[in-house]
């Protein structure tokens, strides 16, 4: 871990998102006590992306944690999860592939919303129960220069 925050070059390689949020999805499963609440996933086939595995590995376990911390905030006993990778259709000039990590917890408010938007991340509310925290990739910007 240290070698890989010291390292400067760009780790940007070809792989397939849909195995890193696999690789991620086991990882939580196995190491996090999630009793209680139901983790589902809904992953497109293959998803080819240019990108930093670990990096991205990283994100999608880090954003399945915080969705079971909110999960836990439901009062009703049913507490749910649910990862969704799908392909963005909204740009036909370029591929893009959108990660949805979806709890059922306590809403949050536009303040803490505001605080938890960051350069990679989108944040939208997807129900007055819950959020979804999308990551869209393009590597365009890789590619450009």
């Amino acid at each position: 871990m240290r070698r890989y925050a010291k390292q400067k070059s760009n780790l940007q390689t070809p792989l397939d998102f849909c195995e890193v949020v696999k690789t991620a999805y086991a990882t939580f499963c196995s190491s996090t006590e999630h009793s209680g609440v139901r983790v589902s996933a809904q992953l497109a086939e293959s998803a080819p992306i240019e990108g930093e595995p670990l990096e991205l590995e990283l994100l999608t376990v880090n954003l399945l944690k915080n969705a079971l911390h909110a999960a836990r905030t439901n009062t009703t006993g049913k507490s749910e999860i649910r990862v969704r990778l799908t392909e963005d259709s909204s740009r036909p000039d370029a591929v893009r592939w959108v990660l949805e990590v979806e709890d059922n917890g306590l809403p949050v408010s536009d303040d803490k919303l505001a605080e938890r938007h960051a350069a990679r991340l989108t944040f939208r509310r997807a129900s007055p129960q819950g959020l979804i925290a999308s990551v869209s990739m393009t590597m365009r910007r890789t590619k450009a220069g």
